[in-house]
């Protein structure tokens, strides 16, 4: 595998558990494998971000630059060097 370097942005309630990096260098293929990484890194990742049944919790939205994952192939989507990884708080309300 190769390291890719990717840009993240996410809400400070997740940030903080990943010292608030804009950045990260990691070796996969997939928004899965830089999930683990941070996991792996950071600790306490996966718990936040996905459920029991291993998919993103409903209250986040994950995109690749503008494309909401789940229009994708989920978290087996690829990314590639240079890729834009956010993750956004869903609004609810009327």
């Amino acid at each position: 595998m190769t390291t890719k370097k990717i840009q993240i942005k996410f809400p400070v309630q997740i940030a903080k558990f990943i010292n608030n990096i804009k950045e990260v260098e990691f070796e996969g293929e997939s928004i899965i494998d830089l999930l683990n990484h941070l996991e792996n890194t950071y600790g306490n990742v996966l718990e936040r971000l996905l459920d029991e049944n291993n998919e993103v919790r409903p209250y986040f939205n994950l995109y690749l630059g503008e494309n909401n994952i789940n229009t994708l192939n989920g978290l087996s989507t690829k990314v590639v060097q240079n890729d834009k990884i956010s993750l956004l708080l869903s609004r609810a309300g009327g």
